[in-house]
């Protein structure tokens, strides 16, 4: 049985999906360990600097989070566009199949 354009765009579908939820995953725990090495950095200095550096630091660190996070789901959103429009066009451009008058009464009043 030969899937249909619908099966395959599913498909499609749940791949670019699985692919965008591994890159996020792996972008942000890649930016955590990031902060996670500057905010390590701020241990030598004293203990008032410390403390509004780490609060200066970890609101970046949450935007940062926040940008990568919309921009990768901007990405998935544009990939799953691009699967939905090819698979539009793929069922405007498949024939049309039409049957003759003959064939269509055999069909329609056969016994």
């Amino acid at each position: 049985m030969l899937a249909q354009p619908d099966d395959e765009a599913a498909v499609m579908r749940a791949r670019i999906m699985a692919a965008f939820a591994s890159l996020l995953d792996i972008a942000i725990a890649r930016l955590l360990l990031h902060y996670a090495a500057r905010m390590a950095g701020l241990l030598t200095f004293g203990k008032s600097e410390r403390l509004a550096a780490m609060a200066a630091l970890q609101q970046e660190r949450d935007e940062a989070v926040q940008r990568l996070r919309q921009s990768i789901l901007e990405e998935r959103r544009r990939a799953l566009r691009s699967v939905r429009d090819r698979a539009r066009r793929s069922l405007l451009a498949r024939p049309v199949r039409k049957l003759d008058r003959r064939s269509r009464l055999s069909t329609y009043c056969s016994p």
